[in-house]
């Protein structure tokens, strides 16, 4: 439940052609390491309601480790977006491996790892982890109190969906 917060700083500025975005804040809480496949979004929000200022761009991080027993060869993960955010302002901002996004319609993206080969988290502890990250801004019209929600399904293979969400 506690947060930790990492800033980031690219230096030198000079020959940047836009130094305004050379710093970065980040915060995430800290959670409970039972399942390493989760969701996290930034900003989290204040108050108990998690209120954010319009016109939000939220930074998803979707976290995802083979816990089987054998190599995972190709993962795909189905992440569903609130009909609250504006598709059209996605953007993949990094991967821990080769990914391809796919639009599937109705508010569906789907991220491709082919031939991840990712190992088992018995044999390879920290091998058997990605994640990818993207970022994505609400709609401009949103009212008071709307309720952003985003759902992943991270397939292994052709095993059934592990779920998760913020």
């Amino acid at each position: 439940g506690d947060t930790l917060c990492f800033d980031v700083a690219i230096t030198p500025t000079v020959g940047d052609a836009d130094p305004s975005n050379n710093n970065y804040t980040i915060c995430n809480t800290v959670r409970s390491s039972w399942d390493p496949n989760m969701k996290v979004v930034q900003p989290l929000g204040l108050n108990a309601t998690g209120d954010v200022a319009p016109n939000t761009t939220f930074t998803y991080t979707l976290h995802f480790q083979n816990l089987g027993n054998a190599q995972a060869y190709n993962i795909n993960i189905m992440d569903t977006l609130d009909a609250d955010l504006d598709l059209s302002t996605m953007q993949v901002l990094a991967s821990s491996h080769a990914v391809s996004p796919e639009y599937q319609g109705n508010n569906v993206m789907k991220f491709n790892f082919p031939n991840i080969n990712l190992p088992d988290s018995a044999s390879n502890p920290s091998g058997s982890k990605g994640w990818e990250t993207y970022r994505v801004k609400a709609k401009s019209n949103l009212q008071n109190g709307t309720v952003i929600n985003n759902t992943g399904y991270i397939y292994f293979d052709f095993n059934p969906a592990v779920i998760t969400g913020k």
